[in-house]
């Protein structure tokens, strides 16, 4: 299932809900106030997680650098978020979100 059609059979509370959900997330993951999350900011939240393969860590960021300007932003991370939960395609970049989880 694609993203836009999740979206279509989200209730607007869910919507809401999971912008709010988005906000707080990127908020902990921007540890240093900067408005983007950065590589260093993405391995300590992956390694939080038991991830340990830094090749697979560095993959996962490259594939989620939407822009490859070499952070998230706020819409970069929201984008790549939602897409983790509504994707089945196990190669869309989303999919890498956690890891190799």
């Amino acid at each position: 299932m694609q993203q836009s059609q999740v979206r279509e059979k989200m209730q607007p509370s869910q919507i809401e809900k999971n912008q709010e959900v988005n906000k707080l997330m990127f908020d902990c993951l921007d540890i240093d106030g900067s408005g983007t999350i950065s590589f260093k900011e993405y391995e300590i939240l992956l390694k939080a997680l038991g991830e340990t393969n830094e090749e697979s860590i560095k993959r996962g960021f490259e594939n989620m650098d939407l822009n490859k300007n070499g952070s998230r932003s706020r819409d970069e991370y929201a984008k790549i978020r939602s897409g983790y939960f509504s994707s089945d395609d196990p190669e869309y970049a989303s999919r890498l979100f956690y890891g190799s989880f």
